[in-house]
C-alpha cells in the first residue's frame, strides 16, 4: 500500500515489480531486520533479484517504450547521513517477464545505525514529448521498494574507523578525530550506534589509536579517551532517559555501556546529583573526569 504524497504522474502498477529479498552475497543468506556481527571494517556485498513484467510495466505507466527507464539499488545510513548507490541496470532491450539482478555494496567505514535499501524503477533521461501523465523527468520515480536493517554488532571493542575527514561530510576537515554517536537511542548495539572517527591524514593519530607504548602515543591516546569519556557521559547525564529511567539495558548496548562507564568513574553515586553537576558546573565535573581517565598522567 502506497504511501505518503501521491507524484503527478501514473507510477508502475505494484504487481509489475516483484522484488525477492536482499541476501548477503558473501555467504548467500537471507538479509533480515538486523545484522548480527556487523563489522564496519568490512565492506557488506548484497544482492537480490527484481521480477519484472515489462508489458504490465509499460501499460500501467502509458510508458511507449522502455527507452530511459532503469532499476537501480541506493544505500543510506542514518548513523552517518552518508549514501552510496548499486549498479544501473537499463530495462530497455527486454522483453516479457524478466529477472534482473541487482547488487549494491556499503563500505563498512562510511555506514552504521541502521541501513536503508531503496530499490528504484527510475527514469534517466527526461522526454519532453511525454503526455503530462506520464514521468517525463530524468530522476522521476515509477517504484520504489525500502528495506531497513539494523547494523549490529557483538564485538566488545569500541568502533573505529580511518578516513580522510575531506570525504566526509559535517566534519571539519583538519580535525584530528571525531566520535559519532547519539543519545536519543540507548537501546541501539554500540558497535551499530558508535563510531570513532580518526583523520586518516593526521599520523600521529592513526598511530596512537593503534598498538604501542611510545610516549607521544600515550599521551594523544589519553586524550582521545578522555574527550570519548567526556562526550559520552555529558550525552548521558543531559540525557532524562538516561537519567530518570529504569536503565534496564542489555549487554553490549549504548545504555549498557553508559552504565558501566559511570559505574566505573562515580561508583554509588546518585545519577541526579551528576547530572546537577553537569549542568550547573561542567568544568569542574571535567576536571574530575580529566583525573578519572588519566589525561595526560606521568
Amino acid at each position: 500500500m502506497r504511501t505518503g504524497p501521491v507524484p503527478p504522474f501514473l507510477l508502475a502498477d505494484e504487481e509489475s515489480v516483484q522484488p525477492m529479498p536482499w541476501r548477503l552475497a558473501d555467504i548467500d543468506e537471507v538479509l533480515g531486520d538486523r545484522l548480527d556481527h556487523w563489522d564496519p571494517d568490512l565492506t557488506l556485498r548484497l544482492d537480490r533479484a527484481i521480477l519484472v513484467d515489462l508489458d504490465l510495466l509499460r501499460s500501467s505507466t502509458v510508458t511507449a517504450d522502455l527507452t530511459g527507464l532503469a532499476l537501480s539499488a541506493v544505500w543510506r545510513s542514518d548513523r552517518t547521513r552518508l549514501r552510496g548507490h548499486g549498479g544501473l541496470v537499463i530495462l530497455d532491450g527486454y522483453e516479457g517477464t524478466v529477472s534482473v539482478a541487482l547488487s549494491v555494496d556499503v563500505p563498512g567505514r562510511l555506514a552504521g545505525g541502521s541501513l536503508e535499501l531503496q530499490t528504484v524503477v527510475v527514469r534517466t533521461a527526461t522526454d519532453s514529448d511525454a503526455p503530462p501523465i506520464v514521468a517525463r523527468r530524468s530522476g522521476s520515480m515509477l517504484w520504489r521498494d525500502r528495506v531497513v536493517v539494523a547494523l549490529e554488532g557483538s564485538a566488545a571493542r569500541f568502533p573505529v574507523t580511518v578516513i580522510d575527514f575531506a570525504t566526509l561530510r559535517g566534519v571539519d576537515p583538519q580535525a584530528a578525530w571525531a566520535l559519532e554517536w547519539s543519545s536519543h537511542d540507548l537501546h541501539q548495539p554500540v558497535l551499530g550506534a558508535m563510531r570513532l572517527l580518526v583523520n586518516a591524514t593526521n599520523e600521529a593519530v592513526v598511530v596512537a589509536v593503534g598498538d604501542g607504548e611510545d610516549p607521544a602515543r600515550t599521551a594523544i591516546a589519553s586524550m582521545i579517551r578522555f574527550d570519548i569519556a567526556r562526550s559520552l557521559l555529558h550525552g548521558a547525564l543531559l540525557s532524562d532517559e538516561f537519567v530518570t529511567g529504569q536503565r534496564d539495558f542489555e549487554p553490549d548496548t549504548v545504555g549498557r555501556m553508559l552504565t558501566d562507564l559511570l559505574d566505573r568513574y562515580w561508583p554509588g553515586v546518585d545519577l541526579s546529583s551528576l547530572a546537577m553537576r553537569v549542568r550547573e558546573t561542567p568544568h569542574r565535573f571535567d576536571a574530575e573526569l580529566q583525573a578519572k581517565t588519566g589525561l595526560l598522567a606521568l
